[in-house]
């Protein structure tokens, strides 16, 4: 190609490929685009956010002055057609559900309440209005959660599968829910609700491992294409009888109502594509799509899919430099202590920048909050690289 303009060219390379210059960058930049965050990279493992795209949702929908809530969804309160509720606007009901669908891609924590709520998007209600607010609500609270990646981390294969029986009260179907894991990294996970309505436990248990079990052959086709091979892949289940039915090629009469395109999990479990597993309730990690739980149980679940602060992330560089927390980093950086930990400090707070966090939220009030609340993220930017540029300068570094 001809170069115009003074702009750089692409360059064909010998096996056919295009190289674009500055392509590395522009793809990080389209990343950061289409998350509404940016992946933040370290030496053990990537950090997967939509921060930005949380606060920016936020602000559209007037909740940065809201009062948070420790969960998405309420126990003790079903949402029901509540026919004689007072109606709302269902343009703005709408887009409050459509941002939230969007970020669900990177926060499995608001999957089973968003899905519930969009239940309703037809003739939505103010009881229906309210389940949504509280979702931002929770977010308002924990905008920075996001998915932890580690490299070192067995590279297996395996699911959840879990559901909740006669969950929806408008119709008494069930909902199935389930994730994947690839060793400790949470790849795919699903809340939806059941086509048919269950008659017992079993058979609502039997229907969402199936379900899980399609996603699982698909994610073992598409390893294929990698040259890796999945076989056997444990598909945990916490009820018995669905087992036995997985398990049990006979057909008896009491599981003869179950539609046939349930039934092909028999034939990928006796051709060894998986198997079923039993796994206690406690530890089935499929539960946070399929029901609303109180907060303990809640973060014992967020916890387990690998999720992570932005704020634990850098407390990590801090603590690598052996300091308490972030703020006796930053404060060591205007101390003159070290030009390495200024150096750390500026990359931190570059990051912070990026995501448009303030610095205040980093701090501890024992900390040196005094020194940290009263300088904005920019300005503290500006402090540090004048410490870096008058060393480089003086040929002087501070060890």
């Amino acid at each position: 190609m001809a170069q115009k303009g003074g702009k750089p060219r692409m360059t064909e390379l010998r096996d056919g490929s295009v190289q674009v210059p500055g392509l590395t960058k522009a793809r990080l930049r389209l990343e950061g685009l289409l998350l509404g965050g940016v992946p933040i990279r370290k030496e053990d493992g990537i950090l997967i956010n939509q921060s930005k795209y949380v606060k920016d949702m936020l602000t559209k929908f007037g909740f940065l002055d809201a009062k948070s809530a420790s969960t998405p969804m309420e126990t003790h309160k079903q949402l029901t057609a509540d026919v004689e509720g007072e109606e709302v606007d269902v343009h703005q009901y709408r887009s409050m559900i459509g941002s939230l669908m969007y970020l669900t891609a990177s926060r499995p924590d608001i999957m089973f309440a968003v899905c519930v709520c969009a239940r309703f998007q037809v003739r939505p209600k103010d009881s229906h209005l309210q389940a949504v607010k509280r979702i931002f609500r929770y977010l308002k609270g924990q905008p920075r959660l996001g998915l932890w990646y580690p490299y070192e981390s067995p590279f297996e294969l395996l699911a959840y599968t879990d559901s909740d029986y006669g969950g929806a009260r408008l119709d008494r179907k069930s909902t199935s829910g389930g994730c994947q894991f690839l060793g400790a990294r949470l790849v795919s996970w699903q809340c939806k609700k059941q086509t048919t309505v269950s008659t017992s436990t079993a058979e609502a248990e039997y229907v969402a491992a199936a379900q899980c079990c399609s996603q699982v052959l698909w994610i073992q086709n598409q390893m294929l294409d990698y040259g890796i091979t999945f076989l056997n892949t444990p598909v945990y289940i916490d009820n018995n009888s669905a087992i036995s039915i997985v398990n049990n090629p006979v057909k008896h009469s009491k599981t003869k109502h179950i539609e046939i395109k349930y039934h092909f999990i028999r034939d990928s479990n006796e051709k060894k594509l998986i198997q079923v597993l039993k796994v206690h309730t406690d530890y089935q990690y499929a539960d946070l799509f399929t029901k609303a739980f109180d907060v303990g149980r809640f973060k014992f679940l967020i916890t387990s899919l690998q999720y992570m602060s932005l704020m634990l992330l850098h407390e990590d560089i801090a603590a690598d430099l052996g300091y308490s927390c972030l703020s006796d980093l930053i404060a060591a950086a205007f101390g003159y202590s070290c030009l390495s930990d200024v150096i750390a400090a500026r990359s931190v707070i570059r990051t912070l920048l990026l995501l448009e966090v303030p610095i205040g939220c980093y701090c501890c009030s024992k900390c040196h909050s005094d020194i940290i609340d009263a300088l904005c993220v920019n300005q503290t930017l500006v402090l540090l690289n004048g410490v870096i540029a008058a060393n480089q300068a003086h040929g002087s570094y501070y060890c």
